[in-house]
């Protein structure tokens, strides 16, 4: 599986344009700020990693700021939605519905994300006890 590097100069390279403006007057207005989409890049990039982690066949990348390249638009999508959050522009609905999908991709992985035969199946949820044969 191809692993790339998520960084703030990767968030900022691919940072949506209607981002762009509002995160640059952000910075201009809270100068002590400067760090948050360091902080908001790490933290993303660490549950993603943690949800990798949670399936013990699966083996990380060594690199702490590499992702799995079916991840990387998930990543980003959290990013940007909780830079948005923290800059100002409300969320268009479609961002927000995106953002739904991308919480779902990373939840999901913490069952499924798999790297046998490079292929990842889809999540199964399970129980961890029997349940009792019914009866009328």
């Amino acid at each position: 599986m191809d692993w790339t590097h998520v960084t703030k100069d990767t968030a900022l390279a691919e940072m949506p344009v209607a981002l762009v403006t509002p995160y640059a007057q952000y910075l201009a207005a809270y100068p002590d700020r400067a760090t948050i989409l360091d902080d908001l890049v790490l933290r993303v990039v660490e549950e993603f990693r943690a949800a990798i982690m949670s399936n013990p066949e699966n083996v990380l990348d060594p690199d702490a700021t590499k992702l799995p390249l079916p991840c990387i638009r998930p990543a980003m999508t959290i990013i940007w939605h909780n830079l948005a959050l923290e800059t100002g522009p409300r969320p268009a609905e479609e961002a927000v519905q995106t953002m739904i999908r991308a919480e779902m991709y990373l939840r999901s992985m913490r069952y499924s994300f798999s790297t046998r035969d490079g292929v990842a199946p889809s999540p199964h949820y399970t129980t961890d006890h029997a349940e009792p044969a019914r009866g009328l």
